[in-house]
């Protein structure tokens, strides 16, 4: 019987390994390769894959062989390390890695363009593209081109806030910074340093005029009313009163008509042709004397008062003393808190444009108990002992300092109210502007008190060096402008989160709307003309006064909008043409004027970097600023989009200035 025959499985094992087994536990039982998809620009470009090893035991795969192939040899290589370098433009492919068995792969697209059907702007130096869509912008293979993008929310209602991401491809690393400034020496008046850091209690001033509204409202038929009806005797002429001569105002700051009087004497201390000066008897020691407030009142007969009227129009005149009262008490400095960073330098009471007394009833609530029925308005006061919450820095030299402009600013407020509620005759829902535009044109008054006073015109684009070319330059610009250029200053930090007509009232807020009311104005022509006296007397409201003034409907002044927030970038940074400039002011030459290395030009610009998602929200009427480059050799696109890469809101529109 023969003998039977070993199988020899060990001997099998031996023979065909060249080396020790792989060990059960080390056997690959999932490989991945990182990252799972790129993308490369250029020819010879390359990107380097890692790949992530699991093993039967969980472990890592730490020093097993891993091969790496490109399954389009004419597109790709691929190193044994794993770098895939681009051979040619136009495909794509993948690569794969192999250890133990298992696989993975990698998507590389390696594009004629980032671009796709979008075609190539060949933007000059200056050149500005706006009204892009969804699509994006493609910019041209231009060698060291360098490109600014501004995304704009242009939705007119002012609750609306849109989330965007901003996303670039074929783009390089920027080799330049933000905009360089010149040097200047511009030298305050250093007796306004705290001015220089301070700014208005806007917020405080914006719930007490909300207030205020919603007190008086429902009054308004009933004051009109009462107006028309006046007897002869009510409307004579009033003799003057003398200098020295006593009278009893309520100086209550509280924004109701049956809140509290605080009944103060007053003592005549100026009279002139359009202005009465009084001087509230609590008034802390150390203040003007009379020979100061016939100074004021002069100023209000030479300059404020007939800029003002011929600007907005007369004002009523309820007392018949053919003048307006300018009350200095210490009431306007009890608003301000102990080392407070902002103040209040004045303060107009709707309530003293209404009759003390009304029919009274539950359908017309009357007048109201509280007012002075007069055109008054209220001015703080020098307190250099610091008695009043212990406010010491508002010395004489302080005060005086802001105090033209601030007459100028409470003036405009005065016109604008008692014209629309009783000259015009409006409705209770429209006796009140939106607070931004009644806001902004205050702020108008002061820079136009600026121009009168400075002798320096609008539409000269005002730099640092004509500020410094004479001492009544810079005091004029100290006093009555820079109130309005740190507004300007809070606005262009914010620009995503302010705009210039949110119904809000801030200090962004109102440089915003300053600054568009100036562009605006700039742009219609040689002069103003009758554009803000028309938003007073217009008998419209908010965007709808604004957009007819203009004669824009809504796209067109959405347009404008947008042509704005361009000029707020690239005025005086790079030569575009005039729809794109501010005209009247050259700002960013007037910062290094402040002394202060740390006070330099705020605006907010991010830089792109390719295929990275910068995400932010706007407000309506906000933008947000990005730079970009392309690489060279290639074009570049840059997009917005709706958050998580949805589509782009449709209120969202991109402008794109080439900057370099």
């Amino acid at each position: 019987m023969p003998r039977p025959v070993a199988v020899l499985t060990g001997l099998v094992v031996f023979v065909l390994g060249c080396s020790d087994p792989i060990a059960p536990d080390h056997q690959v039982t999932r490989i991945e390769v990182a990252p799972k998809s790129a993308r490369i620009w250029l020819v010879g470009d390359s990107v380097k894959f890692i790949t992530n090893i699991t093993t039967a035991a969980g472990t890592g795969g730490a020093g097993l062989p891993v091969s790496w192939v490109s399954r389009d040899l004419s597109l790709l290589s691929v190193t044994a390390d794993g770098l895939a370098k681009s051979l040619k433009k136009g495909a794509s492919t993948y690569v794969v890695a192999t250890a133990g068995g298992k696989s993975d792969s990698a998507l590389v697209d390696v594009p004629l363009t980032p671009c796709g059907a979008v075609a190539p702007s060949p933007l000059q130096v200056g050149q500005v593209a706006t009204d892009i869509g969804p699509n994006g912008f493609c910019a041209a293979d231009n060698l060291g081109a360098e490109y600014t993008l501004i995304v704009f929310n242009s939705s007119l209602n002012s609750a609306g806030t849109v989330s965007i991401e901003v996303i670039g491809q074929g783009l390089g690393t920027l080799t330049t910074g933000g905009a360089l400034m010149a040097q200047a020496a511009f030298v305050r008046s250093t007796d306004l340093g705290r001015k220089q850091q301070v700014k208005r209690d806007t917020r405080g001033e914006a719930a007490f005029r909300e207030a205020q509204t919603k007190t008086l409202s429902p009054r308004v038929a009933d004051a009109q009313a009462w107006y028309r009806r006046r007897p002869a005797r009510a409307i004579r002429v009033v003799a003057a009163p003398l200098v020295g001569d006593l009278r009893t105002v309520n100086v209550s700051m509280g924004s109701g008509c049956s809140s509290s009087r605080v009944d103060r004497t007053a003592r005549v201390a100026a009279v002139s042709a359009s202005a009465i000066v009084l001087n509230d008897q609590a008034n802390p020691t150390g203040g003007f004397t009379d020979a100061e407030y016939a100074s004021f009142a002069t100023t209000f007969d030479t300059l404020v008062n007939p800029l003002d009227t011929q600007t907005f129009g007369a004002p009523t005149d309820l007392d018949g003393n053919g003048r307006v009262i300018i009350l200095f008490t210490r009431a306007i400095n009890e608003l301000t808190p102990v080392s407070s960073l902002s103040y209040t330098g004045g303060r107009t009471m709707s309530r003293d444009l209404f009759p003390t007394t009304g029919t009274g009833d539950a359908t017309h609530p009357g007048g109201c108990a509280s007012s002075n029925v007069a055109e008054i308005f209220y001015m703080l006061v020098p307190d250099p002992n610091g008695v009043v919450n212990g406010n010491a820095e508002f010395t004489s030299a302080f005060v005086k300092g802001q105090t033209s402009a601030t007459i100028a600013h409470e003036y405009q407020h005065m016109i604008n109210i008692s014209r629309r509620m009783y000259l015009l005759g409006l409705s209770s829902d429209k006796w009140m502007d939106e607070v931004w535009l009644h806001e902004g044109l205050s702020h108008m008054a002061e820079e136009l008190l600026f121009h009168r006073a400075s002798g320096l015109a609008t539409r000269t684009n005002i730099a640092i060096d004509q500020l410094r070319s004479a001492q009544n330059s810079i005091d004029t610009f100290n006093e009555d402008m820079v109130g309005d250029f740190l507004l300007y200053d809070s606005y262009v930090a914010e620009t995503a989160t302010k705009s210039p007509y949110l119904q809000i009232d801030d200090v962004a807020t109102r440089g915003a709307t300053w600054s568009l009311l100036r562009y605006a104005a700039d742009r219609l022509g040689d002069m103003d003309g009758s554009l803000w006296y028309n938003l007073v007397n217009s008998g419209l409201i908010g965007v709808t006064n604004l957009q007819a003034q203009l004669g824009q409907t809504g796209s067109s002044f959405q347009g404008m909008v947008r042509d704005f927030t361009v000029s707020v970038y690239a005025d005086d940074h790079v030569g575009v043409v005039a729809r794109y400039t501010q005209p009247s002011w050259n700002m960013r030459s007037i910062y290094p004027g402040f002394g202060d290395p740390t006070f330099t030009w705020p605006l907010v610009t991010r830089s792109l970097s390719d295929n990275a998602r910068l995400a932010t929200s706007m407000v309506a009427g906000g933008f947000s600023v990005y730079r970009f480059q392309a690489l060279p050799g290639t074009q570049a696109l840059v997009r917005a989009t709706g958050p998580s890469g949805g589509i782009m809101p449709g209120s969202v529109t991109l402008s794109v200035i080439r900057t370099k």
